[in-house]
């Protein structure tokens, strides 16, 4: 049998485990059953992952192409970065920081950093510029996402006081849109630019990109963000994606009576 200050000492050193892949960390927590005294049996420690989406990358500095994969999502695309118009080479670490990649200009010089940091299940790609720079320049990340054959671009970010109500049916593109969604999965991928652009390719195929200006401190970050249950954990707990069989075409149509209500006349229709 367990003594109760054993059991109480093993729950609290039970922390958080770090585990590295290409680069990325995850995290796993690590909790303990409860002991079953009757079989004299002692805690059974099980590594439980906290995040159900995982960012992993890999960077290919002679291409500058970086690959960003989360579930069953592959982002695959070319890092650049230009200064006055004049290109410059986007490089891994070249000190002792190893996570801190640069860029560097034409002569071969470190100026600028750009980093690779996850919060939670949102991962930033943010650069900036070295001690005492204040260089203009245009950083961006351009190429392609496979996603679910069902996935479609749309807008999940409200704007403050807007008025204006979005509606698509079927596949649209527009500059507004700033997120993927698969039904099927309730999955969603949310994008977070100062500029951001992304169109359909052919179904589960999309292009994109992302680009923002060294200089403003506000444009100087990505994210990427992976939500798993987007509708489940918001809107509705039952969710569950329609039954193509028995709705093959989502119903649509207008009702001006469930918008104006009584302030809508048969003239106004």
């Amino acid at each position: 049998m367990i003594e109760r200050r054993d059991f109480l000492k093993k729950v609290a050193i039970s922390g958080v485990a770090l585990t590295s892949a290409n680069g990325l960390t995850s995290f796993t927590s690590r909790f303990p059953d409860t002991p079953n005294n009757s079989e004299g049996q002692g805690i059974i420690e099980k590594e439980k992952d906290t995040l159900s989406a995982v960012w992993k990358f890999d960077f290919d500095e002679r291409n500058a192409q970086l690959i960003l994969q989360n579930l069953n999502v592959t982002l695959k695309g070319k890092l650049r970065f230009l200064s006055d118009d004049t290109p410059w080479m986007v490089c891994c670490s070249r000190d002792g920081v190893a996570n801190r990649n640069t860029l560097v200009d034409p002569r071969g010089d470190v100026q600028g950093y750009w980093v690779l940091n996850t919060v939670g299940t949102q991962l930033e790609l943010l650069f900036y510029h070295r001690t005492a720079q204040r260089f203009a320049g245009r950083f961006s990340f351009e190429g392609t996402i496979f996603f679910s054959e069902d996935a479609f671009p749309c807008r999940t970010k409200p704007v403050v006081g807007e008025r204006v109500l979005n509606l698509m049916s079927g596949f649209a593109d527009s500059l507004l849109n700033d997120s993927l969604f698969s039904p099927k999965d309730d999955l969603l991928l949310q994008f977070t630019a100062a500029n951001f652009r992304i169109q359909t390719v052919v179904k589960g195929e999309f292009s994109f990109r992302l680009s923002g200006r060294i200089e403003d401190a506000a444009e100087t970050v990505f994210v990427f963000n992976m939500e798993p249950g987007y509708f489940q954990k918001r809107y509705i707990p039952y969710y569950q994606p329609i039954d193509r069989k028995r709705c093959p075409v989502v119903p649509t149509g207008w009702m001006s009576w469930n918008t104006y209500f009584d302030k809508a006349s048969a003239e106004d229709n």
